[in-house]
């Protein structure tokens, strides 16, 4: 309360105004008089948020437009060029969001909250808001296969006996498959990839650590491997277990460029470590890829905490069927002539098993975030589906948000949801009958 009294504002205003910034004080005021009178003027971590999200914007503006020689996901390929549908003007721009491919889905376990990303390419990101890993064949003859500089490529979602995105690339003669989901290794969750590449020349299938997510820039300040080349480890916190060890593994430095440079590279010394102080090491482990043969690798990250205790073992996947099993067990079923229908019926129960580990959460990553208008919506279309013992669960924690005045406040200050939450207690009292 105290801090009322104090003169912030007059500080913000002169501080702005020496800068020659606009005023935030006065601009904020002005926008409150667009709107009918609130509350709040809005939700404090939603602020938060917009901020972090300007903050990524303006360092990827630093990042992507003076090295777009470099191998970007596929939301940056489309953005910046000139002659895509999805092209954004940059001229007066100072900040670079991923605007147009906000359509990346989201693998794991029901009651885990990590919940790996893969893109529209098959990029791949483990860790909330972390780094990637992309996939390639790079033959230094004849065009490489980029997935994610391709038109198209075909990709579904599994969900049964375990929820995983398979993505399938294919051009001039190469092919490359890509199965991630999220397995449990001694009751730990880890981000298991199943890579399948082959090619009609010889060519090297290429695991690159990518320092960007699909947000943008990701830092990776430094990178190491271990002595046999069978992981990786990043920012000397997650590791990355390669099976089979590759051939060799490659580094680069933001200022060296990227490594997708550097994999056909013969004379480049050995090494296995790199540090980059600008914070966007790449790396490469690469796998050479014989004419009309087939390689198979895996790739896991483990996820959570303590990753060191993770064992190399990763032939899980019937413990992960069986959550799978038991968090769908006597749900309410599609089974229609238009197979189209069963299936979306089926991803979407799925997709809300996925997003309620604990609290209910609209999406992964920047939408993981709990609101109660979204969780009262997705509870109630949960119990017409039968999952009425996570709901309760879900409500139980309601209660400890609730204020002595009676309004139900989420981490983002929301205050405007009661009317939400007693009517989804009332559906929650008719259906499970106390």
């Amino acid at each position: 309360m105290w801090l009322r009294w104090l003169p912030w504002r007059l500080v913000l205003r002169h501080a702005a105004r020496a800068h020659g910034f606009v005023d935030p004080v006065g601009l904020l005021t002005q926008f409150a008089r667009f709107s009918v009178p609130a509350q709040v003027l809005a939700p404090t971590e939603l602020l938060r948020a917009a901020i972090l999200l300007l903050a990524r914007g303006l360092i990827n503006s630093q990042a992507i437009q003076h090295n777009l020689d470099w191998i970007w996901p596929y939301w940056v390929q489309q953005q910046f060029d000139p002659r895509n549908p999805a092209f954004i003007p940059r001229a007066f721009s100072m900040s670079h969001i991923n605007i147009t491919h906000r359509n990346w889905t989201a693998v794991g376990l029901p009651g885990f909250p990590e919940m790996p990303l893969v893109g529209p390419r098959g990029m791949v990101t483990p860790h909330f808001d972390g780094w990637s890993v992309d996939f390639w064949i790079v033959n230094p003859d004849a065009s490489s296969l980029l997935p994610s500089k391709l038109p198209s490529v075909n990709q579904f979602l599994v969900c049964l006996p375990n929820l995983s995105v398979v993505t399938e690339a294919a051009g001039d003669g190469a092919i490359i498959i890509c199965r991630t989901e999220v397995v449990l290794c001694e009751e730990r969750p880890c981000c298991h990839i199943e890579v399948e590449a082959s090619s009609s020349r010889n060519a090297f299938c290429v695991i690159a650590l990518r320092p960007f997510n699909p947000e943008g820039v990701s830092f990776i300040h430094n990178c190491s491997a271990q002595a046999d080349r069978s992981a990786v480890t990043v920012n000397k916190r997650d590791t990355i277990f390669l099976t089979p060890a590759p051939q060799r593994i490659v580094f680069s430095r933001y200022r060296e460029g990227d490594v997708f440079h550097r994999v056909a590279e013969k004379s480049s010394p050995p090494a296995d470590h790199i540090t980059c102080d600008v914070g966007m090491a790449t790396a490469a482990a690469i796998y050479p890829l014989q004419a009309g043969s087939t390689r198979q690798i895996r790739v896991a990250v483990p996820l959570g905490k303590s990753p060191e205790k993770q064992h190399r073992s990763f032939d899980m996947h019937a413990d992960a069927g069986q959550l799978w099993d038991k968090a769908l067990a006597n749900i309410c079923m599609v089974n229609v002539p238009d197979s189209r229908i069963n299936r979306l019926f089926s991803t979407a129960i799925s997709t809300m098993v996925l997003h309620a580990p604990d609290d209910i959460y609209a999406g992964p990553y920047i939408y993981k975030r709990f609101w109660f208008r979204d969780a009262v919506l997705i509870a109630n279309a949960m119990l017409a589906a039968g999952l009425v013992e996570r709901v309760e669960q879900m409500v139980s924690r309601f209660f400890p948000r609730q204020k002595p005045n009676g309004y139900f406040e989420s981490q983002e200050g929301e205050w405007d949801s009661n009317g939400q939450v007693l009517w989804l207690l009332g559906r929650l009292r008719t259906v499970s009958g106390h």
